[in-house]
């Protein structure tokens, strides 16, 4: 067995980590989703008799997909995005070339 990069075993580990956050994201909403429809299908926030929506007020599961939705997106820039902006090596070797 070859030896283990340090820096891509952390890159491994955390996309690791993001695939199970998306597929936990996934599952939970779509129970949460469930939950809010069977819960309210003949009531004030469901649907009436004419199929139609009878308010305009947000579904609370929606609220649970905005918040993990956000951190879920930090989850992917952190695991698949080149984080070069922020790289404080990379900072310090062009801090490095312009003193030259």
């Amino acid at each position: 067995m070859e030896p283990i990069n340090d820096s891509l075993w952390e890159i491994a580990k955390q996309r690791a980590r993001f695939k199970k956050q998306l597929i936990s994201y996934i599952i939970v909403n779509a129970f949460l989703w469930g939950i809010w429809f069977f819960s309210n299908y003949n009531d004030s926030y469901g649907i009436n008799e004419s199929n139609s929506i009878t308010k305009y007020n947000l579904p609370w599961p929606a609220w649970v997909m905005l918040g993990w939705g956000i951190g879920l997106v930090f989850a992917y820039l952190r695991a698949y995005q080149d984080n070069t902006f922020f790289n404080a090596e990379k900072e310090y070797e062009k801090l490095k070339n312009e003193t030259k």
